[in-house]
C-alpha cells in the first residue's frame, strides 16, 4: 500500500514539475514575441535593404477615380516607406494617407499608386520626422496607420476613423450641410511593452474607469483632471506610466 501512494506522490511530483516547465516556456515565449516587437519598433530602417530607386512600386495598381477619400493630410508630402515584402525601403516619394480606405498613395512616374496598409510596415515622412506604423508591426488585427505620439517602454500612438455625418440642411432657415459628410476623428492607443493594444477611452469618466483597477493612474488621473483628448496630458500620462513602471494588463 505504501509502495502504490510512493508511486502515485512520485507521478504527481513529475506532473507538478513538468507543468511548471511548460508554464515557464510558455512565460518566455510570450516575452520573446513582445521583445521582437519592441526590437522592430526601436529603430525602423535597420531591418531595411537601401533601395535607390522606386521600381518596386510598379507592382502596385494605380489608384482609381473615388469621390469620397479622407486624407490623414491632404497635402501631399515626402517620405520614406518601409515595404513587408522583402523590407524594401523606398525613399523619397510624395506620399499622403488615406485614412477611410487605410491606404497609402504614392505620387509615381505621373500615375498615383495605391499601397494597402497590409504592404507596409511603416511610414516617416522627412519634414518632421513623423512615423506611422502599421498593424503589421504591432502584430494587431485593427488595420491602419498609427502615429507615433511617443516611443518609449509604453509608446502612445494615434490612429484614425472615418465618421459619417449625416445631412443637416434646414431648407426654411437656408442653414447645414445638403449633403452626409465625411470628418476623421482621432482615436488613441497605448502599445504596452508586453505588446498588448489597448485603445483608450475618449471621455475623463470612462477613461478613469478603465484603469480603475491601477489605483496610480486612477488617482493621476482624477487629480491632473487628465482630458483624454489633449495629446500633450496624454503623453504626460504615459511618461508617468514608464517612469513607474506600471503593468498595463488591464483586469
Amino acid at each position: 500500500m505504501k509502495s502504490i501512494k510512493k508511486i502515485n506522490y512520485f507521478k504527481n511530483l513529475v506532473s507538478l514539475v513538468s507543468c511548471f516547465f511548460v508554464a515557464i516556456f510558455i512565460l518566455l515565449n510570450f516575452a520573446s514575441q513582445a521583445q521582437d516587437r519592441r526590437r522592430d519598433l526601436n529603430y525602423y530602417s535597420i531591418l531595411s535593404k537601401k533601395v535607390d530607386n522606386n521600381i518596386h512600386l510598379e507592382n502596385f495598381g494605380h489608384k482609381k477615380g473615388i469621390v469620397e477619400t479622407c486624407y490623414w493630410d491632404e497635402q501631399w508630402r515626402k517620405s520614406n516607406i518601409l515595404l513587408v515584402m522583402d523590407s524594401i525601403l523606398i525613399r523619397n516619394v510624395e506620399t499622403r494617407i488615406d485614412v477611410r480606405c487605410n491606404g497609402l498613395e504614392v505620387k509615381y512616374k505621373g500615375e498615383i499608386k495605391a499601397i494597402p496598409c497590409y504592404r507596409v510596415n511603416f511610414v516617416q515622412f522627412i519634414d518632421n520626422d513623423d512615423v506611422f506604423i502599421t498593424e503589421n508591426i504591432l502584430k494587431s488585427s485593427q488595420k491602419g496607420f498609427y502615429k507615433v505620439m511617443l516611443d518609449d517602454k509604453n509608446m502612445l500612438l494615434c490612429g484614425s476613423e472615418i465618421e459619417i455625418v449625416k445631412a443637416n440642411y434646414n431648407i426654411a432657415l437656408g442653414v447645414g450641410n445638403k449633403h452626409d459628410m465625411m470628418v476623421r476623428k482621432e482615436k488613441f492607443f497605448i502599445y504596452s511593452q508586453n505588446g498588448i493594444l489597448i485603445r483608450m477611452e475618449l471621455s475623463k469618466g470612462k477613461m478613469r474607469k478603465q484603469f480603475r483597477d491601477k489605483p496610480l493612474l486612477y488617482d493621476y488621473l482624477r487629480e491632473n483632471k487628465t482630458n483624454p483628448r489633449d495629446k500633450v496630458q496624454l503623453v504626460k500620462f504615459i511618461k508617468f506610466i514608464n517612469k513607474n513602471n506600471v503593468d498595463l494588463i488591464l483586469q
